[in-house]
């Protein structure tokens, strides 16, 4: 009795956690270059799996049947795109990310473009922090305005010169990318410079997340939390006429 009440108790954070995942992925539908979080859930059973498909004859622990959440998966999918006309707005064609420089010295990562001109001629995120070129550095335009454009390789062109580049980073392994917020990522040590970029300038790249499919995923985490709490109210009240019973016999 008393594994029922923590298996359904288990059920229920496991699934608040994930309803958690799910209502943050809704709210940034419309976040341009949001990477959606999948909620992922470990098992005894699943662990036994894991490790003996890696022959790992290490102790798991006693066996239960509680599901636990896990750190969610970052899907790092790329979205569609939207002509914004904008001349400051700007997609990444594949793989790569745009760095941005807090005012504090952190650079993270984004694969949202959506820049603007500061009053003293710097490239900036609307989200804050200065946009880096391909050496690390602020972009700084001077005093051109908005008369300049961005080829495909992400050269910043005004007057027929080159002023810059815009940097984007690549990183070897996609899951050292630990998640801020608003589509930001924290910068891991092996990130570099990718030397031949693909940008399409007035651009922002969509989040990839297929909100029918997270509307579903929601209903049924819903469903599932409401039938452990189910079962945590039944389990408690057969535990409680269980020592009624017990304490009318001593």
């Amino acid at each position: 009795m008393i594994r029922s009440f923590f298996t359904a108790t288990s059920g229920v954070i496991t699934e608040n956690k994930n309803l958690s995942i799910r209502s943050n992925n809704i709210a940034n539908t419309n976040t341009a270059g949001f990477k959606k979080d999948t909620p992922i859930n470990s098992t005894f059973a699943g662990m036994l799996l894991t490790r003996l498909s890696n022959e790992d004859p290490g102790t798991i622990g006693d066996a239960d049947f509680m599901n636990i959440a896990q750190t969610p998966f970052t899907d790092h999918t790329q979205g569609g795109f939207d002509d914004t006309e904008r001349i400051f707005d700007c997609a990444i064609l594949g793989d790569g990310y745009f760095s941005v420089q807090t005012e504090g010295g952190q650079t993270y990562l984004t694969r949202n473009g959506e820049f603007y001109l500061s009053a003293d001629g710097y490239l900036c995120h609307v989200r804050g922090g200065y946009v880096l070129d391909d050496n690390n550095a602020p972009i700084n335009i001077g005093e051109v305005g908005d008369q300049f454009s961005v080829s495909s390789s992400g050269d910043i062109i005004a007057n027929g010169e080159i002023l810059t580049r815009i940097g984007v980073t690549n990183v070897n392994d996609l899951n050292t990318l630990m998640k801020i917020d608003e589509g930001f990522f924290t910068r891991p040590d092996d990130a570099y410079i990718n030397e031949a970029p693909r940008i399409k300038s007035k651009t922002l790249e969509h989040s990839n997340v297929n909100i029918t499919q997270e509307m579903a995923d929601v209903i049924a985490s819903s469903r599932h939390f409401q039938a452990c709490s189910q079962v945590m109210k039944m389990v408690d009240e057969m535990t409680q006429q269980t020592v009624t019973e017990i304490a009318k016999m001593s």
